[in-house]
């Protein structure tokens, strides 16, 4: 969720469930900005397997914070509730705090089942009981076709733009929210061939047992021993949730479906399309009292301070009351969704096959001339021991090993300024561990 121009704290939430937090009402009464502290209730049960997620917060204040001011800083847990999710039939479960105000119900725990109603229950520790509203899980509607076409945006950006079909439902108004989490396959556009870590290939003992390190060649690899890794760390996978909050109406539709309904746009020059992208689509069948307050989400995030007229931040509400005190502002929403899937994959993008093109997108690497310049004061014209001089200003660094080596990139021969066969360049570990980009050696099971 974007919080660019929200005045009130309790918006300032980050956690993903926030998105789909809502006011059942179309209006409020103005909740009483001298009150000093105002639970928060943000959770969700849906035909799809749990753990589910309940998370309890209090505001500091509803003094209206300027935007620039307001952080995470302003919320606080609340902690030691007794936390439950209950049918209507009774049949319940106790959520356990995971960690400070986050509720989770157990692996292999409740479940919420289409055309069942369900409901949040929150006693205090001070014994106050928090109830929502009953809410039926909807039946899901169908997802016909995810796909992606080449775009541009602003008359400059180019990128593949990503869009959704529903399939056609029985039912004329249905109230749509994607979920949206991306799967993609990346390289490192580097593979080093040697490595220094202190010593070369020509090291040895001497007739006293005193070890010597060696000493670098003039020709590449510069007697540097060869890296041998155990294990490929050149190929990854990277799952993210897309931050970002997509939903439509069939209710203003000529027919009960959504047609090439916009999602993300991503920008050619990112590396997430250059070898295999997946997108899983969840889309959930929500509530009309649920998407109207969604609308209201959206309209308190393009708030504007110089619009002469505007809705007030702090009359957001939700479908939470005290039991014994209806007039307490609670704020936040439980709601439940009928859920249904489906993945995609998209084309590689051509633009970043250029290897040039990608390896500046990917990482930076340093040329031993460039090396020798940057750190070697008073070097004049590259000489011929630009390894020795490089390896003799890291060689007793022992927190920089290992460093790794390998050939350049040329892409322009003709403009190198020094007329050498093979060019060797020092990399940086994020250059050849793809696991510093955030993802993962083991390939999805899911990936074709």
């Amino acid at each position: 969720m974007k919080n660019n121009k929200i005045h009130l704290t309790i918006l300032m939430i980050s956690l993903p469930i926030l998105i789909f937090v809502g006011c059942v009402e179309e209006t409020w009464p103005e909740l009483d900005i001298s009150d000093e502290s105002i639970l928060v209730v943000e959770g969700r049960i849906t035909n799809y397997p749990g753990p589910y997620t309940i998370k309890l917060s209090t505001t500091r204040s509803l003094e209206l914070i300027p935007s620039e001011t307001t952080s995470e800083n302003d919320i606080d847990p609340y902690r030691d509730a007794d936390v439950k999710i209950v049918d209507e039939f009774d049949n319940y479960e106790t959520l356990t705090e995971i960690e400070p105000g986050i509720y989770q119900t157990a692996e292999g725990g409740i479940q919420g089942v289409i055309g069942r109603s369900y409901k949040v229950s929150i006693v205090s520790p001070d014994g106050e009981t928090y109830e929502s509203d009953f809410e039926k899980i909807l039946d899901p509607v169908g997802i016909d076709t995810v796909f992606t076409e080449k775009a541009t945006v602003d008359e400059v950006i180019d990128g593949f733009q990503f869009y959704i079909t529903t399939e056609l439902s029985t039912i004329k108004e249905n109230y749509y929210l994607w979920e949206l989490s991306e799967t993609y396959e990346y390289h490192t556009p580097y593979v080093p061939s040697h490595y220094y870590e202190g010593e070369f290939t020509n090291s040895y003992y001497d007739g006293n047992g005193i070890f010597h390190r060696g000493s670098p060649g003039e020709d590449p690899p510069y007697n540097l021993p060869e890296y041998n890794p155990p294990v490929d760390l050149s190929t990854c996978f990277l799952t993210q949730d897309i931050e970002s909050t997509y939903k439509q109406s069939t209710k203003y539709l000529s027919e009960a479906r959504v047609t090439s309904f916009p999602l993300h746009f991503i920008h050619y020059t990112n590396f997430r399309t250059r070898v295999k992208y997946s997108l899983l689509v969840k889309q959930h069948s929500v509530s009309e009292k649920a998407y109207k307050y969604f609308d209201e989400i959206d309209e308190q995030n393009s708030y504007d301070e110089n619009e002469l007229y505007t809705k007030q931040p702090y009359q957001m509400r939700g479908n939470i009351r005290n039991i014994n005190n209806p007039d307490e502002p609670v704020l936040g929403y439980f709601y439940t969704s009928g859920i249904s899937g489906k993945r995609m994959f998209a084309p590689a993008d051509p633009r970043l096959q250029n290897e040039k093109i990608y390896s500046n997108i990917y990482c930076q690497t340093a040329s031993l001339p460039s090396v020798r310049y940057g750190l070697i004061p008073g070097a004049e014209d590259v000489p011929s021991n630009i390894i020795t001089d490089y390896i003799g200003f890291i060689e007793d660094r022992s927190s920089a090993w290992p460093v790794y080596f390998g050939r350049a990139h040329i892409f322009y021969a003709d403009l190198m300024p020094w007329d050498w066969p093979n060019w060797f360049v020092a990399y940086n570990y994020d250059c050849i561990d793809c696991r510093e980009k955030g993802g993962v050696l083991q390939m999805p099971a899911y990936w074709e």
